[in-house]
């Protein structure tokens, strides 16, 4: 399965589950999947698959156990979870980290500074050759 780095967890949902239909384990199998992956896409469908952790799963299977969701739908689902999880992209996605940021910004800032003492030196050197001549 290939996520990209903006894909939701209701794509990535939706992938997994195409994959699993042309792998076409048993029916059984295939069934517990789709039955699992449904109540994931329906809580966190819209979320980016990046921003997928423990707390969101953790309330996703406390709002179903109120509801009786029972211990095999409650294993399928967090299998099918940490099978998402295991496919998202990792590094950077929109842009540098913030470390390489601030190391540019820094790199940035010394050479302008750089460059500002060259000029005022510079300012200063003419200034003496017109005075002392």
């Amino acid at each position: 399965m290939r996520t990209h780095g903006d894909a939701t967890v209701g794509a990535a949902s939706a992938e997994l589950l195409s994959a699993a239909e042309a792998n076409a384990s048993s029916r059984a199998e295939l069934r517990e999947l789709r039955a699992a992956l449904s109540h994931i896409d329906a809580e966190l469908g819209p979320l980016p698959l990046r921003a997928l952790d423990d707390e969101h799963v953790q309330a996703l299977v406390g709002g179903l156990r109120v509801a009786g969701l029972s211990p095999e739908r409650e294993r399928a689902i967090v299998s099918a979870v940490d099978t998402l999880r295991s496919q998202r992209p990792t590094g950077p996605v929109d842009g540098p980290t913030p470390t390489a940021a601030m190391l540019a910004l820094g790199t940035r800032l010394a050479t302008f500074a750089s460059a500002s003492v060259f000029i005022a030196f510079a300012g200063i050197v003419a200034l003496a050759v017109i005075t002392l001549a």
